[in-house]
């Protein structure tokens, strides 16, 4: 049996949450471009910071893509879900989870 939407979210997002009190001390919690320039316009990291975090987080995921590949081989599917729901249902959950960050 396939989890539902909901049960995949409900996952992610406090996993998303631990990882960011986890290496939140270390990392400031700069886990995204989107994360940083967040940070950066409501003054809680420096404007200078902004691009190396910016290059950092490109590299580490251009970085990933081949590991991954490596590590799985040619699994496209692997780690993807589909939405079963209407497109406004998965706009309203991501909005939903990444609200708890601001």
């Amino acid at each position: 049996m396939r989890p539902s939407l909901a049960e995949f979210s409900g996952t992610f997002g406090p996993v998303v949450a631990a990882t960011v009190y986890a290496t939140g001390c270390l990392s400031g919690a700069h886990l995204n471009p989107a994360v940083s320039l967040a940070f950066a316009l409501t003054r809680h990291s420096p404007h200078r910071d902004l691009l190396p975090h910016g290059i950092a987080q490109l590299v580490g995921g251009v970085a990933a893509g081949p590991m991954l590949r490596l590590l799985f081989g040619p699994a496209a599917s692997l780690g993807s879900r589909l939405p079963r729901g209407p497109v406004w249902q998965s706009i309203g959950l991501e909005g939903l989870r990444g609200s708890c960050f601001a």
